[in-house]
């Protein structure tokens, strides 16, 4: 009996040491590689920077196979183009040309995070949609900056079913958009010295965001709601929105609000035109305006006698 104890403790063991060893992520050390594919092989862990002078940094899937249910950590490294881009005070410019990646994702239920994306001819994080792949996306605390193109593009053309999810995402100085997506789901995430628009989804909710000093729209949701968030000094509306605003600030914007929406408990101060410039189905309650250009266009005081808003 004892001797079948110590048998089924060894097999134990050994049942135990092999989920261990399964359950470890590929380790990435080399460029422009393929991951995600073959099928089965879904955690992937950087354990350096990646520098690449050719080619998309990672590529996750391929055209022709779209990877599911991938996982890369980039455990605190970055995914680097060797020859990078050069940060302005708005964008950049980049000694190269062409349409290089950081990362691009040919898949669905792909989760990034833990690391930087720097220096891309392209985008910094690339999410090719169609029809199987772009959906259940997750990035996770993330900073992609100084890219030529868009720092991160996912949604662009199956909007309404397409799914990311960010959390403590920043998207800073790159030559076009800070964040791109179609519907998203937003906390925590920062756009900073873009050549155009900040944070741009067309519809889902952002709560905690903070789009400072681009070139276009801070934040713009257009369908969903915008939360404890804030624009500072862009060059067109500090945040934009078709649905709902709640507990958030716009200053030295060109406009501190813009959009169709409800608005509460929210302030607007010091922008060159409108602090309010909403369409005229819009309503507001609990707001303040102060030294704008203009205080409120459009927009109606929420009481008994409005109809209802848009939204």
């Amino acid at each position: 009996m004892k001797r079948l104890y110590s048998l089924l403790a060894s097999i134990g063991f050994v049942c135990f040491f092999m989920a261990s060893a399964l359950a470890q992520p590929t380790q990435i050390t080399n460029t422009n590689s393929t991951i995600g594919l073959p099928a089965g092989v879904n955690s992937f862990i950087l354990m350096s920077n990646i520098y690449s002078s050719s080619g998309d940094g990672i590529l996750i899937g391929s055209s022709g196979s779209s990877a599911t249910n991938v996982t890369l950590d980039l455990n605190g490294f970055g995914v680097y183009n060797t020859t990078h881009c050069t940060p302005a005070a708005q964008g950049n410019s980049c000694t190269g040309s062409g349409s290089r990646a950081g990362i691009r994702i040919y898949g669905s239920f792909v989760t990034i995070k833990n690391g930087q994306v720097y220096g891309w001819n392209g985008d910094g994080i690339h999410v090719v949609q169609n029809s199987t792949s772009g959906y259940g996306i997750t990035l996770q605390n993330l900073q992609v900056h100084d890219n030529n193109a868009n720092g991160i593009v996912v949604g662009d053309a199956y909007p309404l079913a397409t799914q990311v999810v960010m959390d403590n995402v920043v998207a800073d100085f790159n030559g076009a958009g800070g964040i791109l997506a179609g519907y998203a789901v937003g906390t925590r995430i920062s756009a900073f010295g873009n050549n155009q628009s900040g944070v741009n989804i067309l519809s889902g909710t952002l709560d905690q965001a903070l789009a400072r000093n681009n070139v276009a729209t801070g934040v713009w949701n257009n369908g969903g709601s915008i939360s404890n968030s804030v624009g500072v000094g862009n060059g067109a509306a500090g945040i934009g929105i078709t649905g709902t605003v709640v507990n958030s600030y716009a200053a030295g914007n060109l406009w501190g609000f813009a959009g169709a929406a409800l608005i509460s408990n929210s302030d607007s101060e010091v922008n060159s035109s409108y602090g309010f410039n909403m369409s005229i189905d819009s309503c507001y309650t609990f707001v303040r305006t102060e030294a704008n250009g203009s205080t409120i266009y459009g927009a109606s005081p929420l009481n008994g006698t409005t109809p209802a808003c848009l939204h």
